[in-house]
Order: C-alpha cells, then sequence, then structure tokens
C-alpha cells in the first residue's frame, strides 16, 4: 500500500490499527484501503463502543477494544484475512464475550466475501485472474488492470492447459 494512505489509515484508526502490529507497512495493495479503512470504523464505533445490554449505567458498562494485528492475503483464491486481538475492560460474561466473537467471526466472512469482489489494485469491481507467465499466482482484479499485467480469466487460463 502506498505510503500516504497506510499513514493516514494508522493515523485515523490508531486504536485499531497499531504500527508496532506491522513494521513493515500494511500487506495489501492499494485497491483494499477502502475495505480496510470501513472494517476498522466499524471496529471503532459499533464493536468497541457497544453497549452490554438495557439497563447498565455508564459505570457498570463493559467494553472490548479489538485490533486488528494480522493481515492476509491469500495467495490461492486472492481474499484477504484478517486476525484479532480483544482486550476487555473488565472481565465480560460468557454471553458477552461470545456475542464480540460472533460479530468478528461475522466480519471477517464479511471481508473475505468483500475482497474476493474487489480488485487489489484499483478498489473497482473484480474477479479471480491468473499469470499467464507463473500459473501459481492468481488475483482478484478488475478486467483492464488483468489486461495490463499480462493475467487472464481463471476458466482460460485452466483450458491451456
Amino acid at each position: 500500500m502506498n505510503k500516504s494512505q497506510e499513514a493516514e489509515l494508522f493515523d485515523t484508526h490508531c486504536q485499531v490499527l497499531d504500527y508496532d502490529d506491522f513494521p513493515t507497512g500494511l500487506p495489501i495493495d492499494d485497491g483494499w484501503y477502502t475495505i480496510l479503512d470501513t472494517v476498522c470504523y466499524h471496529i471503532k464505533n459499533r464493536i468497541n463502543v457497544i453497549h452490554w445490554g438495557y439497563n447498565h449505567t455508564e459505570d457498570a458498562k463493559i467494553n472490548c477494544n479489538v485490533r486488528i494485528i494480522k493481515l492476509n492475503r491469500q495467495s490461492y483464491g486472492g481474499h484477504l484475512t484478517l486476525e484479532f486481538d480483544v482486550n476487555w475492560t473488565a472481565s465480560p460474561s460468557n454471553e458477552t464475550k461470545k456475542s464480540v466473537e460472533d460479530r468478528l467471526t461475522e466480519l471477517q466472512n464479511l471481508v473475505e466475501t468483500w475482497s474476493e469482489r474487489t480488485c487489489e489494485l484499483s478498489g473497482r469491481p473484480g474477479q479471480k485472474f491468473v499469470s499467464i507467465d507463473d500459473e501459481h499466482i492468481s488475483r482478484i482484479l478488475d478486467s483492464n488492470v488483468a489486461k495490463a499485467l499480462n493475467f487472464v480469466d481463471e476458466s482460460y487460463h485452466y483450458e491451456k492447459h
């Protein structure tokens, strides 16, 4: 990812993304900036500050702090996977803990699905293409980017072999 977009993500979402977890930078391309920005915003505003029940006072509320600690672009299939670290301000009930775990699992599934449909380089809708030159490289690209990089539709590639 280009350094200005990366710095913006770290600055805007410092409670979700920590430089220390990514010392060599974010291992994704520019096209997935919007996905990561949206996921961080969602964590910050919908998971980290959730109200746990109707009758809780502000003092009795248990908050969690969720951070993204790992990003992986899967080489086969090309989708993005996330790993989280959850820190609680107090000991949660099993129900509360399960609720956060379920929300994070759904968020992981959404990111994988969204990234499977978004070009890694342009951010436009994409599909899986494979390199003409190296059969082991598959990426999610839009057709114009794929053509410029000498990638072909996955079905075309398999017909040739």
